[in-house]
């Protein structure tokens, strides 16, 4: 609410969050995928901001994981609203080498810390990632995803659905 004391507001998150993340499926769901919980808290702030449903939200993340795997950067959009305002849609090539340690464009992994605060369904995805052949997605202008295993299939989408 307008007016409350940002200490309590805080508080009140992040004692939502400890709750929801020790709930025993959840907890045990986390470490069995056995990746670290700020790394798991990190995707999962991405995939709230990539993707929209849960299935989506499951298959980028299979493809970001993957990335990560094979030393890929994760040239996600997402993080630009975060380190300079500027949505997907808005960004120049000059602003996808904005110098941050946010910029997944210019720096291999995870950003140092997540983006947004995710939901449990992105939590979740984070940790249950679909595995597929695929390496690259798009969003079109009616938020619908497409999906792709090579770069000319990327760059035929990326022409197809965003007239680039």
């Amino acid at each position: 609410m307008p007016g409350e004391d940002a200490d309590l507001v805080l508080t009140t998150l992040e004692n939502n969050f400890k709750i929801h993340i020790a709930d025993p499926k959840v907890a045990d769901a986390i470490t069995k995928f056995g990746k670290p919980l700020n790394e798991v808290i990190t995707m999962a702030s991405i995939l709230e901001k990539e993707g929209a449903t849960t299935k989506d939200r499951e298959m980028i993340s299979g493809i970001l994981w993957k990335r990560i795997s094979i030393g890929m950067k994760l040239q996600v959009d997402a993080v630009f609203p975060y380190i300079i305002g500027v949505n997907s849609l808005q960004l120049t090539k000059a602003q996808l080498q904005t110098d941050s340690p946010y910029n997944t464009y210019t720096h291999a992994g995870l950003p140092p810390g997540p983006i947004s605060n995710p939901s449990m369904d992105s939590i979740m995805a984070a940790i249950t990632p679909t595995k597929s052949n695929y390496l690259f997605y798009l969003s079109d202008l009616h938020s619908v995803m497409h999906y792709c295993a090579n770069y000319a299939c990327q760059q035929a989408n990326a022409a197809k659905y965003l007239g680039n």
